[in-house]
């Protein structure tokens, strides 16, 4: 879900559902930071856990979202990957991020 913020960031809102019975349960809810700054690449699912793909070095849902490089808004420099997997009735980050170069070398949300 996008966020109109009245001005040029991008931030995105993630909700993650399962269904109990015929109903919706939130299992998650998160924000991302803005484009480069944080921003969502992708997410999708493999091999059982939830891979969250982020704009920037480090950057991490649980942990640091912004100012993880320095790079305008426009054109990330990296892109950090981390896994999640649901245990103990949550989501838990599962080994360490890894960190790759942004290969489209623009920072467009889920692109």
């Amino acid at each position: 879900l996008g966020i109109h913020t009245g001005g040029s960031s991008m931030p995105n809102c993630l909700y993650i559902y399962t269904l109990k019975g015929n109903h919706p349960r939130l299992l998650w809810a998160f924000v991302t930071g803005d484009r480069a700054d944080g921003g969502l690449r992708s997410i999708y699912a493999e091999c059982g856990k939830l891979v969250v793909e982020l704009y920037g070095k480090g950057a991490r849902i649980g942990g640091e979202l912004y100012g993880t490089e320095d790079a305008p808004a426009c054109c990330a420099k990296s892109v950090t990957r981390t896994r999640y997997q649901w245990r103990a009735g949550k989501f838990r980050q599962t080994g360490k991020s890894d960190v790759f170069p942004n290969p489209a070398g623009h920072s467009s949300p889920m692109g």
